[in-house]
Order: structure tokens, then C-alpha cells, then sequence
């Protein structure tokens, strides 16, 4: 029998979560817009490997121990699965840096793609207190942006494919920071009624 997660470990879960989601979103906006002329390359690198990476594998990890058992084994599972592959391929972006800093980009992807996984289950199942698609929502776009780019690269014109990209990682964003957020609330009201 599973011990149920205190308070205190999921607020500290959605705080991570609320990080992750921030900056994450401006790791991949420097990346966007670094160039050998600036160093946002560089801070994109630290961010996404050293702020973004730590923050969205607690939280994730921590929803996997709050809604884990109500979504069942695969999805409990597949945020497992998707914390330690993108974690290790982060982890090999940061060690080879110089040859493959790409997988520094890939690690989130990873991370995410299990995020959708769940989130997809989440439709189903419905875990969560409430917002059940925000695990979707907040997974989806980055994985398509990174592991299939000719479906965000539609023939409507590079200027509106860009802005696209930008408001669907925006949104992506906003729903790490919302399901953080759900988090958070979920321990508030555990503390109250405790």
C-alpha cells in the first residue's frame, strides 16, 4: 500500500512545476532568438538544463504520486518513464556538449511527449480535481515542434507559422504554471480539511 503524499511535498511538486513551466518557456524564447552575436544561446542552455529540467521532473514526478493511482498504471507509468528519458537526455546534452548540446532541446520534448501521454489518459480516467485536458494542453506542442517540425512548418507562410509556434508555447507554458497550480490547491485543500 502506497503511503499518500503530504502537503507539504505536493505544494513544493507544483512550486517545481510553476518553474519548470517559466522557464522553460524562456529557455526555448532565448534559444529562438540567440544567434552567435549574443549569448541568449547560452542562457537558454542554462536554463533549460539547469532550472527548466529539475523543476518539470519534480513536478511531473509529483503529479505522478497525486494522480497516479486514479489514472491507472499506464498513466502513472508513462510519467515515470517520460521524467527519467528526458531527464538522461538532457543529462547527455549537458556531458557532450560540444557534439550533442542539441539533446539539451530534446530533454523537455521527452519529458513532455509523457506528459501527453498522461494528459491523454487524464480525458479518460480524470485524475485531477479538475481541468483534466490541462495536462494535454501543457505537453502537446513541443514535442510535434521538436521530433516532427514539417507539422509546424504548414506552407501558410513562415510570419504565421512563427507566431503560431509562439502563442502554442506560450499556451504551453501557461498550462505547466495551471497544472502546478492544480497542484498547489490540491495540497491547500488537504491541509484545510486535515
Amino acid at each position: 500500500m502506497q503511503k499518500e503524499m503530504k502537503a507539504e511535498d505536493t505544494r513544493i511538486a507544483g512550486i517545481s512545476l510553476m518553474v519548470g513551466g517559466v522557464t522553460f518557456v524562456l529557455g526555448i524564447f532565448a534559444g529562438i532568438f540567440g544567434d552567435y552575436d549574443n549569448n541568449l544561446w547560452t542562457i537558454s542552455f542554462f536554463l533549460l538544463s539547469l532550472l527548466c529540467m529539475p523543476g518539470l521532473v519534480v513536478g511531473l514526478l509529483g503529479v505522478r504520486r497525486r494522480y497516479g493511482e486514479k489514472a491507472g498504471s499506464f498513466g502513472k507509468n508513462i510519467l515515470l518513464i517520460g521524467a527519467i528519458l528526458g531527464s538522461v537526455t538532457s543529462i547527455s546534452g549537458i556531458l557532450l556538449a560540444m557534439k550533442y548540446g542539441g539533446l539539451v532541446y530534446a530533454g523537455p520534448a521527452v519529458l513532455l511527449a509523457g506528459l501527453t501521454v498522461f494528459g491523454m489518459v487524464a480525458l479518460y480516467k480524470k485524475p485531477l480535481p479538475r481541468w483534466n485536458v490541462v495536462p494535454l494542453i501543457a505537453g502537446f506542442w513541443y514535442p510535434l515542434f521538436i521530433f516532427l517540425p514539417m507539422i509546424t512548418s504548414v506552407n501558410f507562410g513562415e510570419r504565421l507559422v512563427s507566431i503560431i509556434n509562439y502563442v502554442l508555447l506560450l499556451m504551453q507554458g501557461a498550462a505547466l504554471v495551471a497544472l502546478g497550480s492544480i497542484l498547489q490547491a490540491d495540497a491547500s485543500q488537504e491541509t484545510a480539511t486535515a
